[in-house]
């Protein structure tokens, strides 16, 4: 099964960009089991990674998309279960990640990154172009640190 993920940002109108945004909805069917899903776009990609897509499900199973290549793994069981325990308790605080200050990233060649938690039914998503990413959040930096392990 493949995932598709998408990010962009746009001009918000108050001299700021920001992403794109959708709408929380229910997953179904196949991608019912989605746990985290984190899109990295833009910056300067001479020699680096241009875009980065990973989709972790609620089994551990995970799918890295890098400038086109895809590759999939499992996560152990002890991080599968940490994630997904942080995802079920934290990911409706995400909603309330103070707003960031500054401009989305790419506007000055860096990436833009999209973490979007699904947990009960519904998503949460936190975006650097609008909220706190770098703060002490910790299913912020548990993401962050699974991700590394992955690639």
């Amino acid at each position: 099964m493949a995932v598709l993920l998408v990010g962009a940002c746009v001009s918000r109108g108050d001299g700021r960009s920001g992403p794109a945004t959708t709408t929380a909805s229910t997953a179904t069917g196949a991608d019912s089991d989605l746990l985290v899903e984190v899109v990295k776009s833009g910056g300067l990609c001479a020699g680096d990674v241009c875009g980065e897509q990973v989709a972790i499900r609620r089994d551990g199973s995970w799918t890295r998309t890098v400038n086109g290549k895809r590759s999939t793994g499992k996560l152990s069981g002890k991080d599968a279960g940490e994630m997904r325990a942080a995802v079920d308790q934290q990911g409706p605080a995400i909603a309330t990640l103070p707003q960031t200050r500054t401009r989305c990233p790419s506007a000055t060649d860096g990436q833009d990154v999209i973490y979007t938690y699904h947990f009960a039914g519904t998503t949460a998503e936190a975006s650097n172009c609008k909220v706190d990413v770098a703060g002490p959040n910790p299913l912020l930096a548990l993401t962050g640190r699974i991700l590394g392990k992955i690639g």
